[in-house]
């Protein structure tokens, strides 16, 4: 189900401060009286709507995998 538009608002605000502005989920817990664990959900939410979209860029010599 597609988030609504305050919804929307919503994770972009709680994804923002984790992902922009380098808040713990706890502080961002604090900060908007919630739980950690419910930042932790909004936080995958965020990602399963699409407010958030990670991208890796591998170095200019190729991708090296971690378990090589």
């Amino acid at each position: 189900m597609s988030a609504s538009i305050e919804q929307h608002r919503f994770l972009y605000k709680v994804a923002r401060a984790y992902y922009l502005d380098g808040l713990t989920q706890l502080q961002i817990a604090r900060c908007m009286g919630l739980s950690r664990p419910k930042v932790s959900r909004l936080l995958k939410k965020a990602k399963s709507e699409k407010v958030v979209n990670i991208t890796l860029v591998p170095s200019a010599g190729g991708m090296a995998l971690l378990w090589e």
